[in-house]
């Protein structure tokens, strides 16, 4: 990933993130209109991405050492 990227796409480059591809309820399987059916973590070269479908991934916490000592004056 770049430095200044804030999104990277290969990331979040999967079948269920797809713009040609629909979620089955209750599965681990996507319904593709280039390939029929695939699983939904599987990819291929006609991907792109549906932004609306993707789901971010978790944030890391950021745990700090300052106390609030270091803040007062």
């Amino acid at each position: 990933m770049k430095k200044n990227q804030a999104f990277d796409i290969s990331d979040y480059k999967t079948c269920e993130n797809c713009i040609y591809s629909g979620v089955l309820p209750d599965s681990d399987i996507v319904i593709c209109r280039k390939h029929g059916l695939k699983n939904s973590g599987d990819s291929c070269r006609h991907f792109k991405m549906d932004l609306l479908s993707v789901k971010p991934k978790k944030l890391r916490s950021l745990k700090s050492t300052l106390s609030e000592e270091d803040f007062k004056l």
